[in-house]
């Protein structure tokens, strides 16, 4: 994280503290920022940049037990998709952060956990780390025991970041 600006850790650490006071009922929060300019310097693609990042926050102890237990289908003569199939737009990506923070109806819950316009301000917050950032969404990177990941992986120039909402009913 070195090359991360401190403006930058302060606003990680600013929503990793605004998050405690909205617990999930049945889930938790991943939030991460890492730098990605030495990969970007490097001409690595956005897959194996994605790879890495897997590998760096992936819950992978569990996913390991979950696809031995449960291995993929995969149809005859299909490639597997790779993580650049779950591009969004950033747009999008912001309202889809947006409402998995808020919870309520809109994602099956009889209550919001994070009231709109706090939820509001976080997203913004996070997003307004990046440059022309490119969103990730549905990458299923958290522990398959939660049964819902919603959130957003972002790259840019300089960044990767991940801010995704795990919860099971």
């Amino acid at each position: 994280m070195s090359d991360i600006q401190s403006e930058a850790l302060e606003t990680l650490c600013g929503l990793q503290e605004r998050l405690t006071a909205f617990p999930r009922m049945h889930g938790k929060y991943m939030l991460d920022l890492t730098s990605i300019a030495e990969w970007r310097r490097a001409d690595m693609g956005e897959e194996e940049m994605l790879d890495r990042l897997f590998n760096l926050w992936g819950e992978h102890e569990t996913l390991s037990v979950y696809l031995e237990k449960m291995p993929p289908i995969a149809s005859q003569g299909q490639v597997a998709a790779g993580w650049v199939e779950c591009a969004v737009n950033p747009s999008d990506a912001r309202e889809f952060l947006r409402q998995s923070l808020i919870g309520g109806g809109s994602v099956g819950h009889t209550v919001e956990t994070v009231p709109a316009h706090i939820a509001e301000e976080m997203v913004t917050d996070f997003f307004g780390l990046f440059e022309q950032p490119t969103a990730y969404s549905g990458l299923g990177w958290s522990d398959p025991k939660y049964v819902f990941e919603n959130g957003v992986v972002i790259l840019d120039e300089k960044m990767a970041g991940m801010f995704l909402v795990i919860e099971s009913d």
